[in-house]
C-alpha cells in the first residue's frame, strides 16, 4: 500500500468527531469526504481544515499507523522488558535494506486472507498459531535471526542487551521457565481448554482492565 491508497483508505473510514475550539462534536458514522466536499449535516458549508485530517488519522486503528513515522500497533502492551526490546527488533528490520527484503520475501506469499486469519488466531494460540502452514513460532525465529543480522549491519556491532529479552522466545533455543512458554501462552494458561477457542469476556477483564487499575495505583 502507497501514499495515495492509504489516504483513499483512511477518507472512507467513517468520523468520529469534528473538534471545534476545545469541543469534540459527535459526528459518529459520518464521511470525511462530505466533511471535505462541505456537506456534513452538523457543519453544512464548512470544509475539512488540516486538524480535521490529523484528528481523523489518530482514530484510524490498523496493525501500522501511518504518521511521520510508522506507529507499530500490534505490540502495544507486554512486559517492560519486552516492551524496550520491540525498538531493537524494528530497527533491526528497518534500518538495514537487506533485512527489510529478507522480511518482506518471509511474509510477502501469504495471502489477505492468511493475514487476517493470523491476526484472529495469535490472541487465542500466541506462536502455536499457523499461517501459509507453517508455525508462527518458526517464523519468529526467523524474524529474530534477520533482525539481528540487521542490527549488527547497521550498527557495526551486535547489541545483545537491547535484543536479549526477545531472543527468551524458544524458537532460537532458549525459553522461558524452561518451558516452550511465552507471555501469550502464559497469559493464557490459567484459562484452560476455553482460552484455546475464544479469551472469556472475564480473562479480558482481569488480565487487561487489571492491569490499567493497577497502573492507576
Amino acid at each position: 500500500m502507497g501514499f495515495e491508497r492509504y489516504v483513499d483508505y483512511a477518507i472512507d473510514v467513517p468520523l468520529y468527531f469534528v473538534k471545534r475550539g476545545e469541543t469534540y462534536h459527535d459526528v459518529a458514522g459520518a464521511s470525511f469526504r462530505d466533511l471535505l466536499d462541505g456537506k456534513l449535516a452538523k457543519f453544512s458549508g464548512e470544509r475539512a481544515i488540516l486538524s480535521d485530517w490529523a484528528n481523523h488519522l489518530s482514530t484510524i486503528f490498523p496493525e501500522v499507523r501511518l504518521k511521520r513515522y510508522l506507529e507499530m500497533r500490534g505490540a502495544d502492551a507486554g512486559p517492560l522488558p519486552l516492551l524496550t526490546a520491540l525498538p531493537a527488533l524494528f530497527a533491526g528490520l528497518f534500518y538495514e535494506p537487506s533485512s527489510l527484503d529478507a522480511a518482506w520475501d518471509l511474509v510477502k506469499p501469504w495471502s489477505a486472507e492468511a493475514r487476517e486469519k493470523l491476526r484472529a488466531d495469535v490472541p487465542c494460540l500466541g506462536l502455536e498459531a499457523i499461517v501459509s502452514g507453517r508455525r508462527l513460532r518458526e517464523i519468529a525465529g526467523e524474524v529474530l535471526n534477520i533482525a539481528r543480522a540487521g542490527l549488527a549491519s547497521a550498527t557495526g556491532a551486535t547489541p545483545r542487551a537491547a535484543m536479549k529479552p526477545i531472543f527468551w522466545i524458544p524458537s532460537i533455543g532458549s525459553s522461558l521457565d524452561g518451558q516452550k512458554r511465552n507471555a501469550s501462552s502464559k497469559t493464557i494458561k490459567p484459562y484452560g481448554a476455553e482460552a484455546s477457542n475464544q479469551l472469556s469476556k472475564n480473562a479480558f477483564t482481569e488480565v487487561f482492565v487489571g492491569a490499567a487499575e493497577g497502573a492507576t495505583k
